[in-house]
């Protein structure tokens, strides 16, 4: 029983502990880690991030002066801060006071015979003065870092103002109560009109920062509102073509598919529509970062289909251009061609005209105009073609004197004729062309042979082929193969 009272006693002085935790407590524990960035900025020679961080801190130490003035660390903060700006100034050579030296006080009496001041009085008036010179030149930077909307750097000179102002007065309160130099004191009477003077300026630049930043922050809230509005017009529009899914998705150019090309094409050309509306319409400042990544990731899109396309009819166009190419190449070659030059004429089969005609197909839907440069080439090789088949057929079909034999056997000469009479040849003459057997290894061995025979319009000669398949002992029975055309006597 007693050890759950001394639970809930703990628990009750924790609760009230954290209940009236001092709300400045966070604010020094930010403002010692921006000191120290500010001291690591400093000694590794960046003295920019130094001086943002000192500013930083200025401005938190500010709002711990309105929240708790008598803060137990405010004092130590402030005096780190103060030194090690001094220390970044220097080394920047911009002094953080002013520079024009405060007028010295002079020890003799004034004309209206008023009492010498004390050394000690002269010298804390010239103290004193130099912290008004301090606070007026940070006042300065403070207007100019606040026309720049530089709230930061603002509520860091302004800080160093106040800091400037409220050493002053210390020294003015002490040359009255040590010196018994009253503020009446012809002497003492400009340093108080000079620190009221400041005081007075100090409020009104505060009151101007605060009023400035309400007005940059309505502007702000504007200005999200407004870009709140833009996007909600624009993103859905623009996702449609960068979402994967989307009705207008910008996907990898189809270039083997023309009818799905085609369709691609007339996408890409709303995007380009789209986006040129968008550049048109939309100032920068107006489009969120989210607006903003997705006009990005649009253009991105365009680039990479128009690049990729480019590339799709560069695939295509080489085959095309390629084959084409070629065979103007070989007919160019056929026209050197002499009846005894040993060589066959070029000719293409059907077939490739057919592929190639394909390809072309595939061409008119990624870029008509090339499509049709290549039509019209394929079409007038497709005549040439039909010429050098029409030469090569009357040359094939040439009258020509009946061969020599090359082998002479006569077994084998009889194995022919009797495999040709059995299919109802007619066979007047018939002699071995070869010189010997040609042989395909681990299959067969073949002979080509001419016959003599003759038919209504006359005799003729053919070369017919046979083989003998191979066995494990040698090669089988002469077979008949094959038979070419007719071919007259001349």
């Amino acid at each position: 029983m007693i050890r759950k009272s001394i639970v809930a006693g703990v628990l009750l002085c924790l609760t009230a502990l954290f209940a009236y935790a001092d709300p400045a407590d966070d604010l020094t524990r930010e403002v010692g880690n921006l000191i120290q960035k500010a001291e690591k900025s400093f000694f590794a020679g960046n003295l920019a991030d130094a001086q943002g961080n000192l500013d930083r801190a200025a401005a938190k130490l500010t709002e711990i002066r309105s929240l708790n003035p008598g803060h137990k660390s405010l004092n130590s903060l402030a005096g780190r801060h103060e030194r090690l700006d001094k220390r970044v100034a220097e080394k920047s050579g911009q002094a953080s006071i002013a520079a024009r030296p405060a007028a010295p006080v002079a020890a003799a009496s004034s004309a209206g015979g008023a009492q010498q001041l004390k050394p000690g009085a002269v010298q804390t008036f010239d103290r004193a003065g130099k912290e008004l010179d301090a606070a007026e030149a940070s006042l300065t930077q403070a207007d100019a870092a606040l026309a720049e909307k530089d709230f930061n750097k603002f509520a860091s000179r302004l800080y160093k103002a106040e800091d400037h102002l409220g050493k002053a007065k210390e020294l003015l309160d002490r040359a009255g109560r040590s010196y018994r130099v009253e503020p009446s004191h012809p002497l003492a009477v400009p340093f108080h009109q000079r620190h009221a003077d400041l005081e007075q300026k100090t409020a009104a630049a505060k009151k101007q920062g605060d009023a400035t930043k309400e007005e940059v922050s309505a502007a702000q809230q504007a200005a999200q509102a407004n870009s709140a509005a833009v996007a909600e017009k624009w993103l859905p529009r623009i996702n449609a073509f960068i979402r994967p899914g989307g009705a207008n998705y910008i996907d990898f150019p189809m270039a083997h598919d023309p009818p799905r090309l085609a369709e691609q094409d007339r996408n890409l050309d709303q995007a380009r529509s789209l986006l040129m509306e968008f550049d048109q319409e939309v100032a920068e400042a107006a489009a969120d970062m989210q607006l903003q990544k997705a006009a990005r990731d649009l253009r991105s899109a365009i680039e990479n289909y128009t690049r990729q396309r480019n590339a799709g009819v560069g695939d295509v166009r080489r085959v095309v251009e390629d084959e084409l190419a070629e065979w103007e190449k070989r007919f160019a070659e056929n026209k050197q061609w002499q009846e005894d030059s040993g060589r066959s004429l070029f000719i293409v089969r059907a077939d490739k005209f057919q592929r190639i005609g394909g390809e072309i197909d595939k061409l008119k839907g990624i870029s008509p105009a090339e499509a049709d440069t290549f039509s019209k080439r394929l079409t007038r090789l497709q005549e040439e073609n039909q010429g050098w088949v029409e030469k090569r057929t009357a040359w094939e079909n040439r009258p020509r004197p009946f061969p020599e034999a090359k082998m002479a056997s006569a077994a084998l000469e009889k194995q022919m004729r009797d495999l040709l009479q059995d299919r109802g040849w007619k066979v007047d003459n018939l002699v071995i062309v070869d010189k010997d057997w040609w042989v395909l290894k681990g299959e067969y061995r073949y002979l080509h042979a001419a016959v003599l025979s003759g038919d209504g319009d006359g005799p003729f000669w053919s070369q017919v082929s046979f083989r003998q398949h191979q066995t494990l002992g040698g090669y089988g029975p002469t077979e008949f193969w094959e038979a070419g055309k007719k071919i007259r006597l001349p």
